[in-house]
């Protein structure tokens, strides 16, 4: 589970037909992200053949997804949707963010930070997964909610730890 599109297409497994489809649609391109290397890319981000054949997810990232999978088929769709979130809102924001900054030079994220910064808040494809993510949550009964609540925050948590980690370089216990 290295983008958006494996995380979606769990939670599609078990959503709505119409919806599955339509989710999958929406969660835009399968960014670059959350392990060393995606396969075509390499190159790309000056990353090596080797990196490329052993990625390895970081320890928040193995946690963060299999968190993902394990509510994705656990619980209803909804609550998988809505797990979701936090990434896709973290990544705009960030990519935002970031596109206000002077590029710098050799910036091996440019890409990244263009493909997300570029794209007005109405126009994103984070906006389209989070309305029909409301649509679900407007539809909802208390416990359902509450249950899609508890799982955007454990997922806010997890996101956290995700970026908390790239910046002080967690690594695997050798």
């Amino acid at each position: 589970m290295h983008d958006e599109k494996s995380k979606i297409a769990v939670c599609c497994i078990f959503g709505p037909v119409p919806d599955r489809r339509r989710a999958g649609r929406l969660s835009g391109p399968a960014p670059f992200h959350r392990t060393r290397g995606r396969q075509g890319q390499g190159p790309f981000f000056r990353i090596t053949e080797q990196e490329l054949a052993e990625p390895t997810a970081y320890p928040s990232t193995e946690l963060y997804n299999s968190y993902l999978v394990k509510i994705a088929a656990l619980e209803p769709f909804e609550v998988g949707l809505m797990a979701t979130i936090p990434c896709h809102w973290v990544y705009y924001q960030v990519g935002r963010d970031m596109k206000k900054v002077e590029k710098a030079q050799g910036n091996r994220y440019q890409a990244w930070i263009d493909q997300y910064g570029s794209t007005a808040w109405e126009e994103s494809s984070t906006k389209k997964v989070v309305d029909l993510t409301e649509k679900y949550l407007r539809a909802a009964n208390d416990d359902l909610r509450l249950k899609m609540k508890q799982a955007f925050v454990t997922a806010m948590k997890l996101e956290y730890l995700f970026w908390d980690g790239v910046y002080r370089g967690a690594r695997w216990v050798q």
